[in-house]
């Protein structure tokens, strides 16, 4: 519901803002589920802090200008 909403603001012409959905399921429906209401990555717990501190250096680069 959250990301949803984020996504419906960001349509007033605000810069996009990564969301990183991070949940207990590895399941696809879930990830999916993730995916589809507007998040640009799902991860999974436990988090390993090389996948982490990859995906949030990827969006740390983000062009908050645009």
């Amino acid at each position: 519901t959250a990301t949803k909403k984020i996504r419906t603001i960001e349509k007033d012409g605000r810069f996009p803002i990564p969301i990183i959905a991070i949940s207990a399921y590895a399941f696809k429906e879930e990830i999916d589920r993730s995916i589809e209401a507007g998040c640009n990555e799902h991860l999974t717990k436990p988090l390993k802090k090389p996948i982490l501190l990859e995906v949030l250096s990827r969006y740390s680069e983000i062009n908050l200008n645009t």
